[in-house]
Order: C-alpha cells, then sequence, then structure tokens
C-alpha cells in the first residue's frame, strides 16, 4: 500500500486539522505520493501549533497550497454552507496552483476533481470532514461527464453523534447496546432537572457515599479536560456549576455539561478502522493506567497494548463493532474508549463491555504510540494510521490486512509511559540545563526497554501537578519481549517522576 506510483502524485488527499497523529495521517500520505492538502476547523494558535509530532514541523509536510480555514463564523451557524464555501475556495486555490507551477502541479488545474479522499486528522475536524466529503462530491458530480465522481465518508447526517457526547450515547442505547446513563445540561437550562435525573437513577442506599458516584464532565471535550468524579448529589451541582461558561482545553466555551453515572472497572481502547460497507478491522487493543494523583481521579499514567490471547479482547472488539454500526461509521479510523465492567452483586459475574466514547479519527498522542505497535504486532499488522489510509485509498490493502484484528504480538509487550508532574513551580532554565536532570534523564534512557521519548515541558516554564493530558511532562516509549522486564522499567520511569526526573529553578 505505501507504494509510490503515477496515479498516487496525480491525486489529492485532504486532511483537515492535522494536528497531533493527523499530521502522520498527512506523512503517510505524502509517502505514498500523493498531493496533501490541509483544511482547519479551528483559529489556528501557538498551541495547536505545537500539538504536531516534532518530526514534522518546519516544512516536512509539503502541502500542495497554503492551509485553508473554515469560515468560523459561517460554520457556527450552518456547517454544510461553511463546507461549500470552503470547497469553492480550495477549488480555486488548487487552479490557482496549477497555473502557477504548470510543471509539477498541472493535475491540480482538475480543481476539486483531483481529491481522492478526505479525513479528519483530530477531533474538531470530524464533523467538517464529513460535510466536506459531500460538499466536494456535490460540486464534482455536477461537472459534465463527472456524474460517477463520489469520495467515501461517514456521512454528514450522523456526524452529530460521532463528534457529541450526550448524542451519542443515546443513539448507542436505541440501537439496543449497553450504554451510560446520562443527562445534558446547558447553560440557561432548570437546574431542577439536575435532581429529577439523580432521583429516578439512583434510590436508596446507591444515591448514598460511598455507593454513589457519577461523573461531570463538558459536552465537546477531549484528553480528560474538565472531568470531575463526584460522590454526592451536591457535589455534582457544584461541579456542573463549575464547568458551565468556562473555557476548555481547545480553547471553546463550555456551553454544556454533561452528568454521567460513573463507570467502574478497567478502561480499555480499541483503535478501529472500517471499510468496504462496513468491516471492521482492529488495529490495537489497548489497557489504560489510570489512577488518581494531585488530587484528580483520573489520571492517565500509561497505556499497555493488550495481547490478542487475553479473553477480553474478543469482547471488546465484538462490543466495539456493535457501537461503530451504530453510530454509522462506514470508513475510516475510530478510537473508541470502553469500560468493563463486572456485573452481579459482588462485581464476580460476567463482564460487560460499556462505551465511555468514541472519535471519529485515529488514535492521538501525536502518533507517538505508532511504532509500539508496530513493534509489538509485527511487519503483517498495519497500525492503525496505514490501514486508515487503506481503508480510504486502496480498500485491497484494507482486505488483506489481518481479521479481525493482528495475530500477534509477535514482539512481546509495548507501553507509552507519560512522564507526571507532581508539584506546581517554575522548571530549570535552558542554560541552566533545562527541565530534567542529566542523570534521571540517562537512566530512563538506559532502561532496557526504552524505545524514545518527548518531552513536553521547556526549560522557565511554570508548570502546575499532571491531572490531564494536557499537564503531563513528557512521554517514554517502552518495549520489550519480556512483559516482566517491561513493567520493571514501566515501575522504574514512574519512580524517576515523584522523585529526581524534573529539575526546578532556585534547588
Amino acid at each position: 500500500s505505501g507504494q509510490v506510483t503515477k496515479d498516487h502524485q496525480e491525486k489529492v488527499f485532504v486532511v483537515v486539522d492535522a494536528l497531533s497523529t493527523g499530521a502522520c495521517v498527512a506523512e503517510e500520505a505524502q509517502n505514498r505520493g500523493y498531493k496533501i492538502v490541509h483544511v482547519t476547523s479551528l483559529a489556528v494558535t501557538p498551541e495547536l501549533a505545537n500539538m504536531v509530532p516534532g518530526h514534522l514541523r518546519g516544512g516536512v509536510l509539503q502541502w500542495a497550497v497554503p492551509p485553508l480555514g473554515v469560515d468560523l463564523q459561517l460554520a457556527d451557524q450552518d456547517l454544510m454552507a461553511a463546507a461549500k464555501e470552503l470547497a469553492g475556495r480550495l477549488d480555486q486555490a488548487l487552479k490557482a496552483k496549477a497555473a502557477e507551477s504548470p510543471d509539477e502541479m498541472a493535475i491540480l488545474a482538475q480543481g476539486l476533481a483531483c481529491i481522492c479522499g478526505i479525513v479528519a486528522g483530530a477531533e474538531p475536524g470530524v464533523k467538517l470532514a464529513d460535510f466536506l466529503v459531500e460538499a466536494v462530491n456535490q460540486a464534482v458530480s455536477a461537472q459534465p461527464g463527472m456524474s460517477h465522481f463520489s469520495l467515501v465518508g461517514n456521512g454528514s447526517a450522523g456526524s452529530e453523534a460521532r463528534r457529541e457526547k450526550f448524542e451519542m450515547g443515546e443513539k448507542v442505547r436505541a440501537a439496543g447496546v449497553r450504554a451510560v446513563k446520562q443527562m445534558r445540561i446547558f447553560q440557561g437550562d432548570d437546574r431542577a432537572q439536575i435532581k429529577s435525573f439523580l432521583e429516578a437513577n439512583w434510590v436508596g442506599a446507591a444515591a448514598l457515599p460511598p455507593h454513589f458516584a457519577a461523573v461531570v464532565k463538558p459536552v465537546e471535550s477531549a484528553g480528560s479536560d474538565g472531568v470531575t468524579k463526584c460522590s454526592s448529589f451536591d457535589e455534582v451541582h457544584l461541579a456542573v456549576e463549575k464547568l458551565i461558561g468556562s473555557v476548555n482545553g481547545l480553547g471553546q466555551i463550555n456551553e454544556g455539561v454533561l452528568i454521567q453515572e460513573f463507570l467502574a472497572g478497567p478502561e480499555y481502547v480499541v483503535d478501529g478502522v472500517t471499510c468496504s460497507a462496513g468491516k471492521h478491522k482492529t488495529a490495537a487493543v489497548w489497557k489504560y493506567d489510570r489512577r488518581p494523583a494531585n488530587g484528580a481521579g483520573f489520571v492517565l499514567f500509561g497505556q499497555f497494548v493488550v495481547a490478542n490471547d487475553e479473553p477480553e479482547v474478543a469482547l471488546l472488539r465484538g462490543y466495539a463493532a456493535q457501537v461503530l454500526d451504530a453510530l454509522d461509521f462506514a470508513v475510516g479510523p475510530s478510537h473508541m474508549e470502553v469500560k468493563l465492567l463486572s456485573s452481579g452483586p459482588n462485581g464476580d459475574g460476567e463482564q460487560e463491555p460499556c462505551l465511555v466514547e468514541v472519535g471519529a479519527r485515529n488514535h492521538g498522542a501525536e502518533g507517538f504510540w505508532m511504532s509500539v505497535c508496530d513493534e509489538v504486532y509485527g511487519p503483517n499488522a498495519p497500525n492503525q494510521v496505514v490501514l486508515g489510509l487503506d481503508s480510504l485509498l486502496d480498500p485491497a490493502e484494507f482486505e488483506a490486512a489481518p481479521a479481525p484484528g493482528p495475530n500477534g504480538p509477535e514482539g512481546g509487550a509495548g507501553c507509552i509511559k507519560y512522564l507526571t508532574l507532581h508539584r506546581a513551580g517554575t522548571l530549570r532554565k535552558k542554560d541552566a540545563g533545562g527541565p530534567c536532570h542529566e542523570a534521571a534523564m540517562a537512566a530512563l534512557l538506559g532502561l532496557p526497554s526504552y524505545r524514545g521519548h518527548s518531552v513536553f515541558v521547556t526549560g522557565g516554564q511554570s508548570v502546575t501537578p499532571t491531572v490531564d493530558c494536557f499537564t503531563w511532562g513528557g512521554c517514554i516509549k517502552l518495549n520489550n519481549a519480556s512483559r516482566d522486564q517491561l513493567m520493571v522499567d514501566y515501575a522504574l520511569a514512574e519512580q524517576l517522576c515523584t522523585q529526581g526526573l524534573w529539575a526546578w529553578e532556585n534547588e
């Protein structure tokens, strides 16, 4: 699937919000010989520019035309109208580029007709990608002799439920699939609704601590941003008031808040790809290591690739396929978080999967996980970025990939360990040696399982303790043929985060 062909060189692949792993998707398309175009659904800020993997900054991605942003005001009122307006500008930009560089860009003279695929690179671009596929299809198929033109997509009709968590849960429940108990409330709504919802779902002993547990979170967010666990009805009310109207980690105002049952049990990620009339394949299954820390309930310390012979994998794959069908996933990647709940009075009954949420995009984390999967699953199992592009551009190659997912692991165990911060303060300045102590960093790099790392914080930066994905200090990749050795290295990396890794100013 990775071969560069003349056919590829005469086609344009569009990534909506090429942030995080979305930049890796653009890189993979470019490596296959496609011309790439970047469309943005957000106002681009320096923070967003930093959400691109380091190796892809500074002109590595050779965009065919300068990035085009959607008209944000129009998108707010009518996303289809905004997608059509954007498609018009994209058509002009492609044609202008062809006129400017007729030698290498002649193919762009076809405008929108030279586009072979459109995909969301990151969560904010999910809806726009769906609408842009339809806008381009309408514009091109109306041209003489082009009635056959049709890009594949998930369809704008189901777009809202693939992006907005409340709609998602209700649509899954309506399909007869286990979903979270929940309610949604907006800024102007009557708060008495909260009391009614809580009393309807939790009565008697179940409504009292320690039995009662609910989660309050923004309707649209990413990365455990603003998620609060509540152990009483009063705490639910307080958390709602704190969140409504505040600004989330993506810079958007939280206009609505979700109240959901707290799902007790281990949390997994099912990274899937869908193609050819709804056939779902799993690219990877991960298990999260989430624990309370720094006053927050759900800090993600790391994530482990789950071996395919673990009993829960088949259960998770089957459940994920039901969810993807319920939400009308037709093509492309999906990143799904699922809790495994234990039924029965003592939690010793059957395990039951329940959706936390699913994104119509690749696993994020700047694509840092890709090489971890590649080593664990081996060369015959394409990672999610590769398989996701195949689903859009090379269905035969998608068909050839293992089903329902990788047969491995062939290469032992793998994980990502997040480097957490456990105090507030100012990190040591760059000219004094930077944010990490040399000896501790050397110990990390010397771990037998070490495969790479990334430090997110910089010298002289003021930091707070890690509570979510926006406050990690960095991360490290670990792979090892021996799971036992991997766990030893994981524990040592964690120990270094609390003692020795971080260098503080004036210490």
